[in-house]
């Protein structure tokens, strides 16, 4: 529907998905699963479950970006993961954070002051925007 109702460049290496909250969460567990789809993948103030801990078939999403994490890295433009030293979602974005160094995916994993806030993810927004679809 995107491409067809707006002038995109319809690849992957031009395609992002970033969400806050569960948004995050869905854009994070959705962009990793499709990496045929997507190039870049923003979460903020999420985490992803998984990493070792979930319990039903298929529902980690790092354990297949794992069995080949070079073929991942060279997928993964843009990996970013953001969240407040005060957000409840911080445990599960520590956990995330620690899953994707042990898996060895490269991402870029920030803890900044905030909470669970829209202030928060306002300021995500901006220091991540600049960082999209740019070449490595």
């Amino acid at each position: 529907m995107i491409d067809g109702r707006y002038r995109t460049i319809a690849d992957r290496k031009h395609r992002a998905i970033v969400g806050f909250s569960m948004g995050g969460g869905q854009a994070g567990r959705f962009g990793l699963r499709h990496l045929e789809t997507f190039s870049h993948v923003g979460i903020m103030s999420a985490g992803l479950g998984g990493g070792g801990s979930a319990t039903a078939p298929g529902s980690d999403p790092i354990a297949p970006l794992a069995a080949d994490p070079a073929k991942t890295n060279k997928r993964i433009d843009l990996l970013w993961i953001a969240c407040g030293k005060d957000d409840a979602a911080m445990k599960g974005a520590r956990t995330l954070d620690e899953a994707l160094r042990k898996a060895g995916i490269e991402h870029t994993f920030l803890e900044t002051e905030g909470a669970h806030h829209w202030r928060v993810w306002r300021r995500y927004l901006r220091d991540l925007a600049p960082l999209l679809f740019r070449t490595r």
